[in-house]
């Protein structure tokens, strides 16, 4: 009996166009962006924290 691999789920992160970007940023930044994210919505880990500040930064931004 053969196994279809279509059918077969996968574990692990789902397929999405997507980069991981690694950045150091220094602790006084970090608490800011923790303190930011003990008031958001949701209560968003780290990376989606971050991920929202850099969204918001650039929708705001006038760069084209």
């Amino acid at each position: 009996m053969s196994i279809n691999n279509s059918a077969i789920k996968r574990k692990g992160r789902p397929s999405i166009d997507s980069e991981a970007v690694n950045v150091r940023l220094e602790r006084p930044l970090l608490d800011r962006i923790d303190e930011w994210r003990d008031g958001a919505l949701g209560q968003p880990n780290r990376p989606e924290a971050i991920r929202r500040l850099v969204k918001y930064a650039l929708d705001k931004s006038e760069i084209s």
